[in-house]
């Protein structure tokens, strides 16, 4: 994700936990960070787009069942976790909060593991959806402020139309298209997204203005009721978010949002976390030993 490098590499430290740390690999692998960063930069050089896959894998990580590798070393991340044992699809579907959640099913889903409104929001720029075969890892544990930060990972990254077709035909028994979408939004979706098409690769950017950029332009786009999913346009109706994403809004790409964002991301990266003697240490990180 570009990034400016004297931001999100600062370690917050106020928000870790004994159970990880930074450098847990200082005796046995000394570059273990630097290694995983570098190739992380490279690969992003090469295919930009990596880094909405990154933050989605670390999110569907935390949230279904926990695993060590798919974390985005873009800021310092306290290590030390290991690798659940079991993958099921069935936990994803459970566990991951949907497109079409309101602010309350959000803020309940967060606050199921542990994270605040406020970091549901910051996060809620997530790249995510249930249209996954990745499944690793539950941790899931915030308020309401943590919630909206959840919403700021989508920022980056695409959709399938799938995820957000039903808002634009057949929206209700009085409305073609969701009423709240911004009509001009509205349609350059549906040329997008043509009605019937049975092509599945179909994907849009989920924030148009700075698609491959981590920033608070989602906040904007959704003040302008263009927000991509139901559940994310629903962050600023709701008077308990709405200050929330204007703050978020206004803080442009500072260092403020940013550091928040690197903060909600540590807390969620401690989500049920597996230490010692349990979870295990893959030989494969894609599989279960």
């Amino acid at each position: 994700i570009p990034y400016a490098p004297d931001t999100l590499d600062e370690l917050l430290t106020s928000v870790l936990e004994a159970q990880l740390q930074v450098g847990f690999y200082k005796n046995t692998c000394p570059q273990a960070e630097s290694i995983i960063a570098s190739e992380v930069r490279r690969a992003l050089a090469s295919n930009i787009g990596l880094a909405a896959g990154l933050v989605r894998m670390h999110f569907h990580d935390c949230f279904v069942r926990v695993s060590k590798f798919n974390l985005l070393l873009m800021y310092q991340v306290p290590a030390g976790r290991r690798d659940g044992r079991v993958s099921l699809v069935s936990e994803v579907l459970a566990n991951l909060p949907g497109p079409t959640f309101d602010v309350d099913q959000l803020t309940q889903s967060f606050a199921s593991k542990g994270l605040t409104q406020d970091e549901m929001v910051t996060l809620s720029g997530t790249p995510f959806d249930k249209m996954t075969n990745h499944v690793d890892g539950p941790c899931f544990d915030l308020e309401k402020s943590d919630a909206v930060g959840h919403a700021g990972a989508h920022t980056i990254g695409r959709s399938h139309c799938a995820a957000f077709s039903s808002r634009l035909v057949d929206f209700n028994s009085t409305d073609g298209q969701d009423p709240s979408l911004d009509a001009a939004y509205a349609s350059q979706l549906k040329q997008q997204c043509p009605q019937g098409s049975n092509d599945t690769s179909l994907v849009v950017f989920m924030d148009p203005r700075s698609p491959y950029t981590l920033d608070t332009a989602y906040y904007a786009n959704i003040l302008q009721n263009r927000g991509l999913f139901a559940s994310d346009q629903a962050l600023a109706t709701d008077g308990t978010t709405e200050d929330l994403v204007k703050q978020n809004a206004a803080a442009g790409g500072g260092i403020a949002w940013k550091r928040k964002f690197a903060a909600a991301m540590v807390r969620m990266g401690q989500i049920d976390v597996l230490t010692g003697s349990n979870g295990e240490i893959r030989s494969r990180c894609r599989f279960i030993n």
